[in-house]
């Protein structure tokens, strides 16, 4: 299976369908396989995101969280920044963030 850097849109979205069925198949056998499974999701949603649709500076919410989170700067398919008034830069991958216009 290649990477997901090197998969068509067709195939991440095919990819993303199966992540979350087996996502939803083993949620309650075994919650770490879960979480596994749930974040080589949100890096496949990476993949589909525009990096130009995210503003520099600016909170996004994220899925799974209630803190926001302020961008710094992007590398790759992860952004860089902080949670609410945190100094400490952390990254997330761009397809937690929550943002309109995005399929």
């Amino acid at each position: 299976m290649p990477t997901f850097g090197h998969m068509t849109r067709a195939e991440l979205i095919e990819e993303i369908k199966r992540l979350e069925k087996e996502e939803h198949e083993k949620q309650h056998q075994d919650p770490t396989q879960t979480e596994v499974i749930r974040q080589r999701r949100y890096f496949a949603l990476s993949y589909l995101v525009d990096p130009k649709e995210i503003t520099l500076h600016t909170s996004y919410r994220v899925k799974g969280s209630c803190a926001p989170f302020t961008v710094q700067y992007l590398n790759g398919v992860m952004a860089w920044g902080n949670w609410c008034e945190d100094k400490q830069l952390q990254a997330i991958p761009l397809g937690r963030l929550e943002f309109s216009k995005r399929e």
